[in-house]
């Protein structure tokens, strides 16, 4: 079985291809989306130009493809002759949905093992596995531009009170917060950022941008 994974750089997709390969199910191929749109409904925007760094530290082989609908995703997994996809929804139904749609058109299986999970306990556990998880955008209530560059693990009590006050999501899967996976024990090495430029769109909206980086072991 050949297994490609959607992945965007961000905690989500890197910790599904990580699971994925504990199951036996090893992912060769990462599929990364370049987004047109500046708010994309499924996929992940900030920082994707990392995202090939992030697959070559995974040993992964690294293929963009653009385009928003499921009839791209499912040429983009043909393309590399994929017959299963892992993805990192975690309770999403319409992305759940896109991305059954997509494999069915593809016709291949939809590998999704943090589907269901308790976001709490994936905060966790994200931190347990190693992985150092960089803030990049915020755009919830309780949630502001202090969080950027810092690590999920470093602020894990901060989301976690924005989930009891405000309902914000603990990993962030309704868009509150994204990431950047700059480190993980399963990496070959590690991204070291080195310079940023940080935007703010509003008073609950910023973004941190990578201007520059270097892989260091």
């Amino acid at each position: 079985m050949r297994v490609a994974a959607l992945l965007s750089g961000g905690k989500d997709s890197v910790y599904a291809a990580f699971l994925s390969s504990i199951m036996g199910m090893d992912p060769e191929v990462a599929l990364i989306n370049v987004p047109e749109e500046e708010h994309p409904m499924v996929y992940h925007r900030p920082n994707i130009h990392l995202a090939g760094v992030v697959a070559r530290l995974m040993g992964l082989e690294a293929k963009h493809f653009k385009g928003s609908t499921e009839e791209d995703l499912a040429g983009a997994i043909g393309s590399v002759g994929a017959d299963a996809l892992v993805a990192g929804v975690v309770a999403s139904e319409y992305q759940y949905w896109f991305l059954q749609e997509a494999c069915r058109r593809a016709e291949c299986t939809l590998i999704a093992p943090l589907w269901g999970r308790d976001p709490e306990e994936l905060l966790r556990e994200y931190t347990e596995a190693g992985m150092e998880v960089v803030i990049t955008r915020v755009a919830a209530e309780g949630l502001d531009r202090s969080l950027l560059g810092r690590t999920i693990s470093e602020v894990a009590g901060r989301l976690l009170e924005a989930h009891r006050r405000w309902g914000v999501n603990p990993v962030g899967e309704g868009g509150e917060f994204e990431t950047l996976v700059v480190g993980a024990p399963w990496f070959s090495g590690k991204i070291r950022i080195k310079d940023v430029e940080v935007s703010e769109e509003g008073p609950l909206t910023a973004t941190l941008r990578v201007l520059e980086h270097e892989v260091v072991a």
